[in-house]
């Protein structure tokens, strides 16, 4: 505690502490919050198998010159950083497909074309639906839930 000196005599300043230990809650929730969101398991919405492996998203892809290789991508919601077997080179705006490396089905929405839709579990009864941008350079990610839809990255535009 740290006192101080005002007209009315000495009185112990509670208002830094205060501040300092909200400060820290507020810092503890947000890294719960980022953890959450790194500890998804994400699903093919088509034959439910798991996506993750090592830390990782894993999805077979073509690009629009008909190359073919496997990208993994961080399963961090927002994050966009990636690895791809074979090393392949993008063009920004070029569109790629992506596929269920289980059941190979395309994983394009039929809703929202330009998107991959994916599930999201968080627990075996819980879980969202997730739509990232297939368009390499385009850095949007949507996580929908009942009651609303969550953005992520570089000026998320309203989707719904």
């Amino acid at each position: 505690f740290r006192k101080r000196r005002n007209n009315y005599g000495n009185c112990l300043y509670f208002g830094s502490l205060v501040h300092r230990k909200l400060l820290n809650y507020l810092l503890v929730a947000l890294d719960k919050i980022s953890f959450m969101l790194s500890e998804y398991d994400y699903h093919c919405p088509h034959c439910n198998q798991l996506l993750n492996a090592d830390n990782t998203v894993i999805f077979k892809i073509k690009k629009s010159t008909g190359e073919k290789g496997i990208i993994e991508l961080s399963p961090k919601v927002g994050e966009y950083s990636y690895k791809c077997e074979p090393n392949m080179i993008f063009e920004n705006g070029e569109e790629m497909e992506f596929f269920c490396p289980a059941c190979k089905v395309n994983l394009k929405s039929k809703k929202h074309p330009k998107f991959i839709e994916l599930r999201l579990f968080v627990s075996s009864s819980v879980h969202f639906d997730m739509l990232f941008s297939r368009v390499f350079g385009d850095r949007r990610t949507y996580v929908i839930t009942e009651d609303m839809t969550e953005k992520f990255g570089d000026n998320p535009a309203d989707l719904i």
